[in-house]
């Protein structure tokens, strides 16, 4: 069975605060993209991929977060990514941020299947491999509050 949800958690580091020991909002940026790595590892996949003599990769392109309260220094984040949609080049993922059940941050990402051959970046279809795999996570209720 696939479940439509991925979980992890960190713990914020001293390097990733400002001067008051809250969470800089660039590391909620870098932490998306590093949940987004894992759950792909998580489902065997790899976030820059061979097929065939193409290497497919997903830039970035939509960001946003939404920030309830703040993070600080030592605190044990749980993060869950859900996939709200599959499209024919692209997939977004929401990301929620939340420490004692709370959630304090909510992100939205979307990313673009690319191919990149000969030093160019390319708009891409998705891969069937990664399509069906992606597909089988989409969080049908998730993706209804979007």
């Amino acid at each position: 069975m696939t479940t439509t949800s991925f979980q992890t958690s960190r713990t914020v580091q001293f390097s990733e605060t400002d001067l008051a020991g809250v969470m800089h909002f660039s590391n909620y940026f870098r932490w998306m993209e590093d949940v987004e790595h894992a759950f792909l590892r998580d489902r065997g996949l790899q976030p820059l991929a061979k097929f065939g003599e193409s290497t497919i990769g997903w830039p970035r392109v939509r960001c946003a977060c939404d920030f309830r309260k703040p993070l600080h220094f030592g605190d044990t984040v749980a993060l869950v990514l859900r996939v709200l949609r599959v499209g024919d080049r692209s997939v977004e993922y929401s990301i929620d941020f939340s420490v004692g059940g709370h959630i304090t941050a909510q992100g939205r990402v979307t990313v673009a299947c690319c191919e990149m051959a000969g030093g160019e970046l390319r708009g891409a279809a998705i891969p069937s491999a990664f399509r069906a795999l992606l597909e089988s996570c989409v969080d049908p209720a998730a993706a209804s509050r979007s």
